[in-house]
């Protein structure tokens, strides 16, 4: 499992740890990859340390770019939780590289995840058992897994590829400068 981003209160960074040391109970060979910095590091570090997951959780502190992008690809699910997320970006990310998401669905996260074929799931609230459950059956569900990374592959390339983002753009001057679209 992974999450990347800054290691900020507003992240729930240590619901997730929670989440995850309930889905370690079930799934003994999973791990929790934490790729970021921030002010919340030690904290966290010494909930892992106090909840004994020290062999299962990996903080890696930031990356550069292309170790970032390697993550997402070698993740089996990437797990988000941040009430105050504006874009998503880091779901995208990981949607792009056909990593499922399982995420809380507020603001920018819920814009991305509401598409019934988006790739991930989308919790309304932070709920532990709940989060834990819906990533168990996503790591158990063969079937689920694939067809999550498929939509979530599908999904960006529709809806945020460079091309499609580029006729986005024009289209919107289009119109302001009032050229007929061709």
């Amino acid at each position: 499992m992974l999450f990347v981003g800054r290691l900020g209160p507003e992240k729930n960074i240590d619901f997730l740890i929670k989440v995850f040391h309930k889905v370690s109970y079930d799934e003994k060979n999973i791990k929790l990859i934490i790729v970021g910095d921030g002010v919340e590091r030690n904290k966290l570090e010494e909930l892992v340390v106090e909840m004994n997951l020290h062999d299962k959780v990996i903080f890696t502190g930031g990356q550069p770019r292309n170790k970032v992008l390697d993550a997402y690809k070698q993740a089996d699910l990437f797990i988000f939780a941040s009430y105050t997320e504006t874009q998503g970006l880091v779901v995208l990310e990981a949607m792009a590289a056909g990593t499922p998401v399982v995420a809380l669905g507020k603001m920018g996260v819920y814009d991305l995840l509401n598409h019934e074929n988006a790739g991930g799931i989308m919790l309304e609230e932070l709920n532990e058992d709940d989060f834990a459950h819906e990533i168990i059956k996503v790591l158990r569900d063969k079937k689920l897994y694939e067809k999550l990374s498929k939509n979530a592959i599908d999904f960006v390339k529709e809806n945020y590829s460079i091309e499609v983002s580029v006729n986005k753009i024009l289209n919107v001057y289009k119109s302001l400068l009032n050229i007929d679209k061709k």
